[in-house]
């Protein structure tokens, strides 16, 4: 549609806690400090594989009224939102899982 425009809902593993909305979110920044957990494909559900996620991620977002929040995320909440942010700059790209 060629529209520069992306949105994700990320649900912390508290079920008291409310979602976190992200618009237009990216990553500003990773610790070197990695995690690496097994994830598996949306597309092949039989396919999973080790991925190293950084521990902690800056991640900066869009507010409705237009302004830009930046947001520190650690452990799992860094590891959801950073699979959910569309605009990763390439440095912060994930690892191909290996099978």
């Amino acid at each position: 549609m060629g529209i520069g425009r992306a949105a994700a809902v990320v649900q912390p593993a508290d079920p008291a806690a409310a979602a976190i909305v992200l618009l237009n979110p990216h990553i500003t920044a990773g610790s070197e400090e990695m995690d690496e957990q097994y994830e598996g494909c949306l597309s092949f559900f039989d396919v999973r594989g080790m991925v190293p996620r950084p521990l902690t991620i800056r991640l900066a977002t869009t507010e409705l009224d237009g302004t830009e929040v930046t947001t520190m995320y650690e452990r799992g909440l860094a590891r959801r939102a950073r699979d959910r942010s569309p605009r990763r700059s390439a440095q912060h790209r994930p690892h191909a899982a290996r099978r």
